[in-house]
């Protein structure tokens, strides 16, 4: 267990310790692999990366229309020690965008997550359309990093904090759009979750053809965190015959992805801050926020009061000894701080705690530009296009892409979140409104049904997710699905582990059955079976 000292807090977990997830380097290498790797019809796995087996699999842009051409999904398999596993589970890690090829080359992450499996299936990063790895290209700066970081960086030192900037972000916004439809062709067209779904039942027809199993009564095994719950959930509505056990993690409103503007992701954005500056105060001394009697009401109120001097009074370095070049620092480079600390708050918090007790003193030099860079990744493109065109896809000229729209919805996430609201909806669907692409009509969820699946889905996350907690509601569409929280403050089961989650997890995916019940704190409500894990051992 991680105690205190070391990280000055446990995510108020009464039944879930800290689980910081390392990160692993992946190099360019994986890449030429997968470039190199013979595009197959088949499920053609060849050994790779030392402990997998991976494939570049040939699909159709359109499966209702194979005339439009193909494109390429590179797909990696964890293979089971226990043979015969129970079957492949696919899984993705989020974004949309990120690599789920890059998270299976984690290996605390490929541990933990065999481990709440059980170590009885085999794990199948399915990399999504346009990301990294797999097809179509959607990089709309062909590569160049020098341009694609020249747009990027301006993005990240403002927080439209007045309407002359947010009138400069929807702008900058709309010749994203304008400068990818010029730069792209129309395969950008087939990048959305619809599509991606698609895929995967198409793995699990292959995959029983392997077998000697019948094509059309194969079933898919899943696992999403996240964007992967949005994912998940598309697949659920799209094919709901053919659903195994589908673990759907951090969950997001699938609604509001479809056809809203993504602000619900932040329905519990404050409480998760509040709680982590009462985690703060609990911890007394270790925790850099502390003063002498702290409480969380007066580390926030010492925050929110820094916050609104920096933006009023920015504070500079500019001493030599302490920084590579004289800086200046407003509130602005703390927004993406706050957002990021909501992932996995054991490993963020400290940091974040930190660097505000440092401006707390006036001191800026933590924010020196040239040691943030030497310590952290430039943003991945794979983080940026693939995952832009799955949002502005799915999405579909939904939101409303005006000025007067703009400034409703960054006033709707203010509110909702102050410490990073407006940040979060101006980098998620600000830059779909003049995008020229749409998918085609096979690619589109028109609606959000109640469905009946083949087997029960299992919805997870910790009690309070600062960047998706809609379980509640979307447990509703799918019938007689169950919800298991953990108490922990965090996005998704990943980041705190619960051996009291881990079990129930287990006999899901051993049995298919969602908790009934008859057990401790059990409640039924709504067609559905929600479980706390308050007072259980």
């Amino acid at each position: 267990m991680l105690g205190r000292p070391a990280i000055f807090l446990t995510l108020l977990a009464t039944h879930a310790i800290a689980w910081p997830l390392t990160t692993r380097q992946v190099d360019n290498s994986s890449e030429i692999f997968f470039d190199a790797l013979p595009l197959s019809k088949d499920l053609n796995y060849v050994p790779c990366f030392q402990n997998f087996t991976c494939t570049k699999l040939e699909v159709p842009l359109d499966y209702e229309d194979p005339a439009v051409g193909s494109t390429h999904i590179a797909l990696m398999r964890w293979n089971s020690p226990h043979q015969p596993a129970l079957g492949d589970v696919i899984f993705n890690p989020g974004g949309p965008g990120f690599s789920a090829i890059d998270q299976m080359m984690k290996p605390v992450w490929l541990n933990r997550l065999s481990g709440i499996l059980g170590g009885k299936y085999n794990i199948v990063a399915l990399e999504p359309r346009g990301v990294k790895y797999s097809g179509p290209d959607v990089n709309c700066f062909g590569g160049n990093n020098e341009t694609e970081q020249a747009y990027l960086f301006p993005l990240s030192l403002t927080t439209w904090a007045d309407r002359r900037e947010r009138a400069k972000l929807f702008e900058t916004a709309g010749a994203f759009g304008t400068w990818c439809s010029h730069t792209l062709n129309n395969t950008a067209n087939y990048v959305n979750t619809p599509a991606v779904a698609r895929d995967m039942l198409h793995y699990s027809e292959l995959l029983a053809k392997g077998q000697g199993k019948p094509c059309n009564e194969s079933k898919v095994e899943f696992y999403g965190n996240s964007y992967g719950s949005t994912l998940g959930m598309t697949f659920a509505q799209l094919y709901p015959s053919r659903v195994g056990h589908f673990l759907i993690d951090a969950v997001v409103d699938l609604e509001d992805h479809y056809f809203g503007n993504w602000s619900q992701n932040l329905l519990q954005a404050n409480e998760a801050i509040e709680g982590l500056f009462s985690d703060c105060a609990e911890a007394g001394p270790a925790c850099p926020l502390y003063r002498n009697g702290s409480t969380g009401a007066s580390i926030k109120k010492r925050v929110d009061d820094l916050l609104l001097r920096l933006a009023d009074s920015p504070i500079t370095a500019a001493d030599p000894k302490s920084v590579s070049t004289p800086i200046t620092v407003d509130d602005a480079p703390l927004r993406p701080l706050f957002r990021d600390l909501n992932y996995n708050p054991a490993t963020s918090f400290p940091e974040l705690a930190s660097r505000l007790a440092q401006l707390e003193r006036g001191n800026a030099s933590a924010f020196d530009p040239f040691a943030i860079k030497k310590g952290s990744e430039p943003i991945a493109a794979s983080d940026l296009y693939g995952g832009t065109f799955t949002k502005c896809l799915d999405n579909n000229k939904h939101f409303e892409g005006t000025l007067e729209a703009m400034e409703e919805l960054f006033t709707l996430a203010k509110n909702l979140s102050p410490y990073f609201g407006e940040f979060w909806v101006a980098r998620n669907i600000l830059e779909c409104r003049t995008l020229k692409f749409a998918p085609p009509p096979s690619q589109r969820l028109d609606s959000i049904k109640r469905v009946k699946t083949a087997t029960p889905l299992l919805f997870t996350d910790n009690t309070i997710d600062g960047l998706s907690s809609s379980h509640d509601k979307m447990s509703t569409f799918f019938e007689g699905s169950g919800i298991v929280l953990q108490k922990a403050i965090g996005h998704g089961i990943m980041v705190a582990r619960s051996n009291c989650t881990e079990d129930h997890i287990r006999k899901y995916m051993d049995t298919g059955k969602v908790p009934l019940a008859g057990i401790p704190k059990i409640q039924v409500r709504q067609g559905k079976t929600r479980v706390s894990l308050d007072g259980w051992v």
